[in-house]
C-alpha cells in the first residue's frame, strides 16, 4: 500500500489482515516517520525510535510502552515471515502521535502521514532600524539562544520537531542568513549576522497565542536600548547567552484574538460569535510611524459553522481550511509590524456575509481579504484563482463560482431580499474606485501567489460575489485550490502546503502595499 508523508507518496508499507484486524510492518512504519527499528528475536523486544522518543512492544503482547506511558494495543504485536506486525491502530493513537508528532491514518488510497511539528515555521521581517526573527514553538520546549563565534547567534531546541526546514538570506544590513533545521534530538535555528553591524545587538522573548520566539536584531546596543525604551520595558545589558525567556507581561500578545491553529481540521461545533477586537500595535522608536499610519487588513475565513461550504471526497471541509490559513495568514501579517489585523472569525462560527463586511468598515479597513477553497463536478478541475467584485461575471464559470459561495445567504434569513440586493448594487457601483483598487490587488497577488506554490494559475475574475459588496475598501476573494480535486484536497489538508498559500497570499498584500505606498518599497 502507498505511503504519503504530507501529501507526497513516499514509498509502500505492508498490510497484513485477519479477519476484521488489521496490522502494518513496525519496520516500515519506523521509516514512514522518520524513524528506526530495531527487533530482538530471541527477546521478542521491540523498539521504535523517533528523535529520540521510543516505543516499546514485545511480540505476543497486547500492550506497548510509548515514551513513559502504557498503551493498551486492539490486538497482539505478531510475527509473520519474519516481519514485526503492529495493530494498525496504535500508529493513529494519541499517545503514538504525541511522540511522533504526526497525525496517521489508514486510507483508502494509502497510509497517510501528517507531520504536525512542534518547532516552526519561521518567518523573518526587514524594518528601518532592526530584523525581526519569529519561530513558533509549541509551549512545552524551551530553547538556549547564544552567540556563536563573532558573527552569529544560534538557538536550539532539545527534543523539537522541525516540520520543514528552511533557510533564507534577508541581506539587510542586519542578518544575512537565517537557517531552520533538524538534528537528532533537537532543533536548530542559526542566524548569521550581517557584517555591516559587527557589534549587533539583540532582543529575544516569547510570545502567546501563538506560543513563539521572537528575535529583534539591532546594529549596536544603544539602538536596541532606545527601542526597548520606547516600548516602556527597562533596558538590559545584551548578554553572550540568554536562558530560556517568559512571555512578557508588558508586552502586547500578537493577535490575542486569534487562537494558536491546531493541526488538524476544526471540529464543527457552532459557538456564540463574539466581536473580535483588534490587536494595536506597539510603536518602535527610530522608525515614523503612528498607529493609523499602519494601514488595516481584514482578512475572512470564508464559511463557518453549520455553513460547511464544499467538502472533498476526503472529508476535508472548506470551512476549516480557510479557518486555519487565515490565522496563519493574521499572524503573519502582524509579525511583520506594517498592520493592523483583524480576523472576522477566529472559530467555527456561522457570520452572515454583510455582518463581515460591516466588521470590515468599523474596524477602517484598508483592505479586505476573503480565503476560500473551490469546488467543481468535475474532479480534474484544479489551480487557484482570484476574484474582485462586479455585478456582471466574467464568464460563466465565474458567476457559478460566485453562486456558490454566495449560498450562505439561504442561511441567514431575509439577508438577499430584492430591497437588501438593490441597496447593495448601489453601493457597489458607487465604490468604483474600490474596486478598481481591488483590481489591481488581485492581479498583484496573482502573481506572487503563482510563485509561491506549483499549482495552475486560473487567472483573475470578477463576480457578484455578495461578501466583497458592502466594504469600504479594496477587496479580494481567493479561491485557494479546489478540494474536489483529490490531489488538491489532500495538498490543502496539510499545514506545509497551507503555508505555502499563505505566504504568497502575504507576499501579494506587501507588493500591493508598497504599490500604494503603505510601506516603504525599501522593506
Amino acid at each position: 500500500m502507498p505511503v504519503f508523508v504530507g501529501g507526497k507518496e513516499k514509498g509502500t508499507i505492508y498490510v497484513y489482515k485477519a479477519g476484521d484486524q488489521r496490522w502494518l510492518d513496525a519496520k516500515q512504519a519506523a521509516g514512514a516517520f522518520g524513524g528506526s527499528f530495531v527487533w530482538q528475536a530471541v527477546s521478542g523486544k521491540v523498539q521504535l525510535s523517533i528523535r529520540g522518543r521510543l516505543a516499546q512492544f514485545t511480540v505476543d503482547a497486547q500492550r506497548a510502552r510509548v515514551v513513559d506511558s502504557g498503551v493498551d494495543l486492539p490486538d497482539k504485536v505478531i510475527v509473520r515471515a519474519n516481519t514485526v506486525l503492529v495493530p494498525v491502530e496504535f500508529f493513529s493513537s494519541k499517545e503514538f502521535g504525541d511522540m511522533a508528532w504526526s497525525h496517521a491514518k489508514l486510507e483508502e488510497k494509502g497510509f497517510v502521514v501528517t507531520p504536525r511539528g512542534s518547532v516552526g515555521p519561521m518567518r523573518w521581517f526587514s524594518h528601518k532600524d532592526h530584523t525581526r526573527i519569529v519561530l513558533e514553538l509549541d509551549p512545552q520546549h524551551a530553547y538556549q539562544l547564544s552567540r556563536r563565534g563573532r558573527s552569529g547567534l544560534e538557538v536550539t531546541i532539545p527534543l523539537g520537531t522541525v516540520e520543514e526546514a528552511a533557510e533564507s538570506a534577508p541581506n539587510d544590513g542586519f542578518v544575512a542568513t537565517v537557517r531552520l533545521w533538524q538534528e537528532s534530538k533537537l532543533a536548530r535555528l542559526s542566524l548569521e549576522l550581517d557584517e555591516k553591524s559587527p557589534k549587533a545587538a539583540w532582543d529575544a522573548r516569547t510570545f502567546e497565542d501563538p506560543n513563539r520566539l521572537v528575535i529583534d536584531v539591532y546594529h549596536d546596543d544603544e539602538t536596541l536600548q532606545r527601542a526597548l525604551a520606547a516600548k516602556g520595558r527597562k533596558p538590559e545589558p545584551v548578554k553572550g547567552e540568554a536562558a530560556p525567556s517568559q512571555p512578557d507581561p508588558q508586552e502586547p500578545a500578537s493577535l490575542a484574538s486569534i487562537p494558536a491553529a491546531p493541526a488538524v481540521a476544526v471540529p464543527a461545533v457552532v459557538v456564540e460569535h463574539k466581536p473580535v477586537v483588534p490587536v494595536q500595535p506597539e510603536i518602535k522608536q527610530g522608525v515614523e510611524t503612528s498607529i493609523r499610519e499602519k494601514r488595516k487588513i481584514v482578512v475572512d475565513p470564508g464559511h463557518g459553522g453549520q455553513d460547511s461550504g464544499a467538502t472533498g471526497r476526503r472529508g476535508v471541509r472548506e470551512k476549516d481550511i480557510n479557518l486555519l490559513a487565515a490565522r496563519e495568514l493574521a499572524r503573519m501579517l502582524k509579525d511583520s509590524g506594517e498592520f493592523e489585523v483583524l480576523l472576522t472569525r477566529d472559530t467555527d462560527v456561522f457570520i452572515p456575509l454583510a455582518e463581515r463586511s460591516q466588521m470590515a468598515n468599523d474596524f477602517g479597513a484598508d483592505l479586505f481579504v476573503s480565503l476560500h477553497c473551490n469546488a467543481n463536478n468535475k474532479r480534474s478541475e484544479k489551480g487557484f484563482e482570484i476574484y474582485f467584485l462586479s455585478e456582471r461575471a466574467s464568464d460563466p464559470e465565474a458567476e457559478k463560482v460566485a453562486e456558490r459561495e454566495n449560498a450562505s445567504l439561504a442561511m441567514e434569513g431575509g439577508a438577499d431580499s430584492p430591497d437588501a440586493e438593490a441597496a447593495l448594487l448601489l453601493h457597489a457601483m458607487a465604490r468604483t474606485e474600490y474596486i478598481n483598487d481591488a483590481g489591481l490587488a488581485a492581479g498583484i497577488m496573482s502573481k506572487a501567489l503563482g510563485r509561491a506554490i506549483p499549482l495552475p494559475d486560473r487567472g483573475v475574475k470578477q463576480a457578484a460575489f455578495y461578501v466583497l459588496r458592502g466594504t469600504n475598501a479594496p477587496a479580494v476573494l481567493v479561491e485557494m485550490g479546489f478540494v474536489s480535486n483529490p490531489n488538491e484536497e489532500s495538498k490543502l489538508d496539510t499545514k506545509s502546503f497551507r503555508r505555502k498559500i499563505v505566504e504568497g497570499v502575504y507576499g501579494g498584500i506587501r507588493d500591493f502595499a508598497r504599490r500604494q505606498e503603505w510601506i516603504s518599497s525599501s522593506r
